[in-house]
């Protein structure tokens, strides 16, 4: 250990040496004068110089140092995997969400949060038919889907619950807990905006000609904007329009934007976070600033046909078919402005796609990739035992797999 300790001791007085002689070369620091008052303050000087140049340098080299075990991480690829433990046998009619720091399992049932570890926070039990989830934050919204039962959560578990009178089609929730449900009756449809306890604070009315039928609403995070997509036929073929309204206090009127796509599909929108929303269009995305009012940011059509899409709050990605690059598919991804990022060709028939903290993972029932968002493939193979539910990542090269027959924590190995 000491000469561990030396050996350093040697490296930092010798780069402190190095550092001085620059430092006077370059007229850095100051020749000390005859006088020997005077010399003692340019000395205090000189020392005061030193140290800051020296902390300086010190701080750039570990800068590098981390900028190059991050690249080193991003290219790192695994051969295999180890179970690093089994949890309780999985149900296979469950699904599974990030929740903030947390995992949320629902079925019709129930759900449940549990910490990374798997380690329950809440369990609450209900009983719907088809339950679907929407999480913003830690705000969770799950409603029956065609039936009329809402209920919202938080990380100490239910906030409100109430009913909505008219099965609902979808739901969407806001980082306060706010909920917007599109709301069917025959062919007539609403768009009804609540607080978690179930109290109507808007409601809009739509039909089929004007603005069209809602096929997908977000919620803005601070619950005073909401975007919708609205599907209509006005021109005898399919379009999309997509309509921006405001719930604030200051609001001239409810619609604050509102634009048209003749011909083509918009099946999903979202706020992506309180700065950009994207429509994510048949042959292309577009991206909407709404810091400051709602404005285009940025709109890209693409030639590929769209398998799937998949986003979080700072990134977006697609996935195309790719028989002509000589894999079956292309991932591109985007950051939340629609900037491009990266590039990835997976060669595994996933069924799912999503992003999990600084990778994307594409998974089937027996088999799973994972590539980084530098577009390195890190994994690609296929799992020992079991039908793959859902695969979520919880820390470094560790993942959360839950399959019909157990839920395992597992680590890639080299």
């Amino acid at each position: 250990m000491g000469n561990v300790r030396d050996f350093f001791a040697d490296k930092f007085s010798f780069l402190g040496e190095t550092v001085r002689d620059a430092a006077y070369r370059i007229r850095f620091l100051e020749e000390e004068p005859y006088d020997e008052e005077e010399a003692e303050y340019v000395r205090a000087k000189n020392e005061r110089r030193i140290r800051t140049l020296f902390t300086v340098l010190v701080i750039l080299a570990i800068a590098v140092a981390v900028l190059l075990v991050r690249r080193s991480a991003d290219r790192r690829t695994y051969s295999g995997y180890e179970v690093v433990k089994a949890i309780d046998k999985a149900d296979n009619v469950s699904e599974y969400r990030y929740a903030g720091n947390n995992i949320l399992r629902y079925s019709p049932d129930g759900a449940a949060l549990s910490t990374r570890e798997m380690e329950t926070i809440w369990d609450l039990s209900f009983a719907m038919s088809d339950p679907e989830a929407e999480v913003r934050g830690t705000s969770i919204v799950i409603y029956d889907k065609l039936g009329t039962s809402v209920m919202v959560l938080g990380p100490e578990g239910k906030i409100g619950s109430f009913d909505t009178g008219k099965p609902i089609n979808r739901a969407a929730v806001s980082a306060q807990g706010n909920v917007a449900c599109v709301l069917t009756e025959g062919s007539r449809a609403w768009i009804n905006y609540y607080t978690p306890a179930g109290s109507e604070i808007a409601s809009v009315s739509t039909t089929m000609s004007d603005p069209g039928y809602p096929v997908y609403l977000s919620l803005a995070p601070d619950g005073m904007h909401l975007a919708v997509s609205y599907l209509n036929a006005e021109t005898g073929r399919p379009g999309s329009r997509v309509v921006f309204y405001d719930f604030s206090e200051n609001r001239e009127e409810d619609e604050a934007l509102a634009e048209d796509y003749p011909g083509t599909v918009i099946p999903e929108i979202r706020y992506l976070n309180d700065q950009y929303a994207a429509a994510f269009r048949d042959d292309g995305f577009t991206v909407y600033n709404v810091k400051n009012g709602i404005s285009v940011h940025r709109s890209e059509s693409f030639d590929e046909d769209v398998a799937s899409v998949f986003y979080d709050e700072n990134y977006f990605g697609f996935v195309f078919r790719s028989i002509e690059r000589g894999h079956r598919y292309e991932v591109k991804l985007f950051d939340a402005s629609g900037a491009a990022v990266t590039e990835a060709d997976i060669d595994i028939a996933y069924d799912r796609a999503r992003i999990c903290g600084d990778e994307i993972i594409l998974f089937n029932s027996t088999e799973f990739a994972v590539c980084s968002k530098k577009g390195f493939n890190r994994f690609t193979g296929t799992l020992n035992e079991g039908n793959i539910a859902d695969i979520l990542k919880i820390e470094s090269n560790r993942y959360l797999v839950m399959t019909d027959q157990t839920t395992e924590t597992i680590k890639l190995i080299r």
